[in-house]
């Protein structure tokens, strides 16, 4: 018959009764997982066309807030202004203003106006130029028809440079650059990547521009950039991570079983969440994109802890005649159910705390990553197990060379915990508060062009606009009045002029234009283009009538048909987030001094942006707390005590800590990639702590030893844990390869501190464990004391079943074959027996014969002399198979300062049993 290695899964298996079906009737289990996969394939892809159901929406859109009072005001301004999706097309040339150069800046920009999803095209051929011709003002185009003699082309640069509007927006002011600004029309991002607009654009450009050195840029231009490139990004990703993690399979286990059911099962688990997800017609945003590697590196570690206790358990046991595997595999599930679907709660609450993130992209990826999860323990514990009950016991155990070393290492490891817990523990201590001190210097902040590295051709373009031209990224700054037509008074457009030079002085600003430009540039028209009238008309009543007369496409854009609301269109020269939330902020405190009939606002994509940052790092911690919150509770119902939660706790808040530290000290930023790392890190962590918890439990029961259970814990957990560390590392460094410095550093981190989460699971968890009795809620669910515990044993009177086994978990409960003897008069020894079931009969040898003391049965104790005087005064032996709980002084203590209230109960009963005896004693003597 098949024998299960002492002391291993027994109470466990009990727990998981519910698991025992996989084993026994694996067939029907692989049917459903099989129904469950085809169905989730349907979801998946369209079984007619063979399309993907599954859409991905690389759109920053969800980015965004989804909601709020900036929102509405960026929406607002939309309706009214027109959109701020501005793609920006630069010519480097010689010289701008030649024949060759304007015909193709005419032709480039009538091509692009005809693409589809473009609203308007401004450059020199269809800006207009506000002159006077002949007495009479002239509101034309700059290039109406490209001039072909030299008088003409100067008096062109005359104009163009002297424009106070596109003089350095659609011109460099050396007039060796010219821009084509295309304005789309109000598409979602997702829209934009679809129809191609950018690649379409960009295509012009090159086709026109002949010897001409092109550079495009502009928001939408740079995330369908970095859209593309995330995606490819996850075609290379995938692949690699699924060799890496098969790579890792072979090394320690060196059998094909392990190898491919591990990745058989993940795959499974990624069909099932992908699959959901099509059914429920949702997308996989910028941020979801990393859902699919994630859940092959999560499922990845609960497979394989499954298939390595599998193996363990064959290294352990003797098979019986026929080599049946499905008792073996039961003892399996006993041993690693529990704590797979722990840990799978647990991991699930780290991604669960991102559900509440105030931006939508993080949101989505904490639900999808919580569905992932639980998905990967379903397969883990059902489709895995019910394979390896069906495949025949392996003629040989895998090969373990590197086995031994790791076993050498579990032990140098377990024997220095134990023996400098103190240190251990207080280096813990130490790491945190620097960790802490570091997370004081974290920068929000998000890269735009500087995601790219130097040499990509998006970073390139960006650059070279930015130091010819103005700025590629727009920026609104909104000011409005209650006052009907406000902004025809020239008070009002003096405030707003003061504006508009204060914001040209800053140095992230590059340009600055308002409908200020327009009124100044037709009264200059007016007066003969005198530029002494470059100025604001002093008569509201010519202020009306030069908007008037100047009414075009470009000023309906500046200000509302009421003149009670303008924009001053800014383009900005910042590179990330942080500029721009510096600049925001400057803007913002002066329009604060505006007059206070006048209201300012600053908006755009990049602002809301901005300011999503600002969310994602209040939120950051606002999910961490909740994370570690509902982690705690888990923990502390897991081992009944909020002690012991607090300490199980720790481990897992060393490390986010440290990452947390990390970032400060380097320099690294948090945005909306890296903000992810804390709750992804802390939800994988916490498995390893708990599978060493729940091992040490077991051991130290088996054991009766807490030091040489915390050597055969992490003897037992150093080979899974490690390798399931290495592959986890492995496949998020893969994202290091990656084009977006954003996605570099999340693998790098995440690698790093998974790694810090292995170091502090082998050397800190074990130094907290040691000197410690845990008690698990499945111990207290599934522990047999017997009916009524609390009445029919005097030592529990007046506790609960709970706390009755509560105690008995502290102590040891022990089984005594029948004819064993327990002790013997003289022995040594400190340990006070409670008889639970069967029976015990005391005596003393005397001469020749033996004297007969007691027969004892449930509820009677025994040994309490000993107990303060370590001697034994008589012989004790078992009549039949016996189970006692055994507990010493040790055991008590460790009950008073875990639970100081059964604690005092006992020692109430012990008193009373004693003095019960005691009276007992003195009338036998009377």
């Amino acid at each position: 018959m098949f024998r299960p290695p002492a002391g291993a899964g027994g109470e466990r298996g009990t727990v998981t009764r519910w698991l025992r079906p996989i084993a026994r009737h694996p067939i029907p289990v692989l049917l459903a997982v099989g129904v469950l996969t085809a169905l989730a394939l349907l979801g998946l892809v369209d079984p007619r066309s063979g399309a993907l159901r599954l859409a991905v929406n690389p759109a920053v859109d969800s980015l965004l807030p989804s909601s709020g009072p900036d929102l509405a005001l960026y929406e607002r301004a939309r309706l009214q202004f027109g959109s701020d999706d501005t793609i920006v097309i630069a010519l480097g040339v010689q010289d701008v203003f030649t024949p060759e150069v304007l015909s193709a800046v005419v032709r480039m920009t009538e091509r692009m106006a005809a693409v589809d999803g473009v609203y308007n095209v401004l450059s020199l051929s269809s800006a207009l130029n506000v002159r006077s011709v002949d007495g009479d003002v002239e509101v034309a185009p700059f290039v109406d028809e490209v001039p072909s003699d030299a008088e003409a082309l100067a008096r062109l640069r005359r104009e163009a440079l002297a424009n106070p509007i596109y003089a350095g927006t659609l011109v460099s002011r050396d007039a060796r650059t010219t821009a084509l600004l295309v304005q789309l029309e109000r598409l979602g991002g997702r829209e934009v990547v679809a129809r191609g607009i950018d690649t379409e654009i960009a295509g012009i450009a090159q086709a026109e521009a002949g010897d001409a050195e092109v550079w495009i840029s502009g928001s939408p231009h740079v995330e369908t950039v970095i859209s593309r490139t995330i995606l490819r990004d996850l075609s290379i990703v995938l692949p690699a991570v699924v060799g890496i993690l098969a790579v890792v399979l072979f090394v320690a286990f060196r059998t094909a079983r392990a190898v491919c059911l591990p990745l058989a099962t993940i795959g499974i688990a990624e069909v099932w969440t992908l699959g959901t997800l099509g059914w429920l017609g949702r997308e996989l945003n910028l941020v979801a994109t990393i859902v699919p590697p994630l859940i092959l590196t999560i499922g990845f570690s609960y497979a394989m802890h499954v298939v390595a206790e599998y193996y363990a358990w064959l290294g352990r046991s003797a098979p019986d005649a026929s080599g049946a595997p499905r008792p073996l595999v039961e003892g399996v599930l006993g041993e690693v159910g529990v704590p797979v679907l722990v840990t799978g709660l647990t991991t699930a609450a780290g991604f669960l705390a991102l559900g509440v993130s105030p931006i939508l992209a993080i949101r989505e990826f904490g639900w999808f990553s919580v569905l992932g999860v639980l998905y990967t323990v379903a397969a883990a514990l059902t489709f895995t197990p019910a394979v390896l009950a069906l495949l025949p016991r392996p003629a040989r155990l895998p090969a373990r060379a590197e086995g031994a070393r790791l076993q050498r290492l579990a032990e140098r490891l377990g024997d220095f915990a134990t023996r400098r817990r103190t240190l251990v523990i207080s280096a813990g201590v130490v790491a945190l508060a620097v960790a802490l001190a570091g997370t004081t210097r974290i920068r929000v902040a998000s890269h735009f062009v500087t995601n790219f590295p130097e040499h990509a051709p998006v970073r390139v373009a960006a650059e070279a606009i930015n130091a010819r031209l103005g700025g590629a990224n727009e920026i609104q700054v909104l000011v409005e009045s209650d006052v009907p037509d406000a902004f025809l008074e020239p008070a009002n457009l003096r405030q707003l002029d003061a504006l508009q030079e204060w914001l040209r002085a800053q140095p992230e600003v590059g340009e600055a234009i308002s409908v200020v430009d327009y009124v100044k540039m037709l009264y200059r028209a007016l007066q003969d283009d005198d530029p002494a009238f470059f100025v604001i008309p002093e008569r509201k009543s010519l202020v009306t009538q030069l908007f008037f007369f100047g009414a075009s496409p470009e000023t309906a854009r500046l200000v509302d048909a009421r003149h009670q609301f303008v924009k001053v269109h800014v383009r900005a020269r910042s590179t990330d987030s942080q500029q721009t939330g510096s600049l925001v902020a400057r803007i913002e405190a002066r329009l604060a001094e505006l007059p206070q009939h006048l209201r300012g606002h600053v908006t755009g994509s990049l602002v809301l942006l901005d300011r999503s940052l600002d969310e994602v790092a209040r939120g950051q911690w606002t999910s961490l707390l909740l994370a570690f919150g509902v982690i705690y509770l888990v923990l502390a119902v897991l081992f009944t005590s909020f002690r012991m939660g607090l300490r199980a706790l720790f481990p897992n808040v060393l490390p986010i800590a440290v990452y947390f530290g990390t970032l400060g000290l380097t320099g690294v930023t948090l945005n909306p990639w890296t903000s992810l790392v804390g709750c992804l890190a802390l939800g994988i962590a916490v498995d390893d702590t708990i599978h060493y918890f729940a091992r040490f439990n077991s051991d130290a029961k088996r054991l009766a030893d807490e030091r040489s259970a915390t050597l055969s814990a992490l003897r037992g957990l150093i080979r899974p844990v490690t390798f399931t560390s290495v592959g986890l590392c492995a496949g998020f460094l893969v994202l290091w390869t990656s084009e977006l410095r954003s996605q570099a550093e999340f693998g790098v981190l995440a690698a790093f501190t998974l790694g810090v989460a292995w170091l502090t699971d082998v050397t800190l968890t074990p130094a907290l464990c040691a000197g410690s009795r845990i008690v698990t809620l499945w111990d207290l669910l599934t522990l047999d004391l017997g009916p009524e515990p609390q009445r029919s044993i005097p030592l529990f009177a007046g506790l609960s079943q709970r706390q009755a086994r509560v105690f008995a978990l502290m102590s040891d409960i022990r089984t005594v074959p029948a004819g064993a003897t327990l002790f013997r008069e003289g022995d040594k020894g400190r340990t006070l027996y409670v008889i639970l079931d069967g029976t015990l009969r005391s005596s003393l040898q005397r001469g020749s014969g033996r004297i007969e003391l007691a027969t004892m049965t449930r509820g009677d104790s025994f040994g309490e002399i000993g107990l303060f005087s370590e001697n034994r005064t008589a012989d004790v032996d078992a009549l039949g198979d016996t189970r006692v709980i055994a507990f010493d002084p040790d055991d008590l203590e460790r009950l008073r300062r875990r639970y100081p209230r059964i604690a005092a109960h006992v020692f109430l009963n012990l008193n009373r049993i004693q003095a019960e005896r005691l009276v007992r004693t003195t009338r036998r003597v009377r």
